[in-house]
């Protein structure tokens, strides 16, 4: 039994669906800012902010 033929005919699929993804998903530069580039303000803004507290205990049990 071969199985190869077969296998590669359901994974293109995919990979055009999930190239197009990629695609649209970088064609849109507010997207862009709010998945990579706002997390990253936020954690140093939030650092900044909470410099100057020391970490709080937290009980276990």
């Amino acid at each position: 039994m071969k199985f190869a033929p077969l296998r590669g005919l359901r994974a293109r699929p995919l990979w055009q669906l999930t190239r197009a993804r990629v695609v649209e998903f970088l064609r849109e530069p507010e997207a862009l800012f709010w998945v990579f580039i706002f997390p990253v303000l936020l954690a140093v803004a939030l650092g900044v902010a909470f410099r100057n507290q020391p970490p709080a205990p937290v009980p276990v049990g």
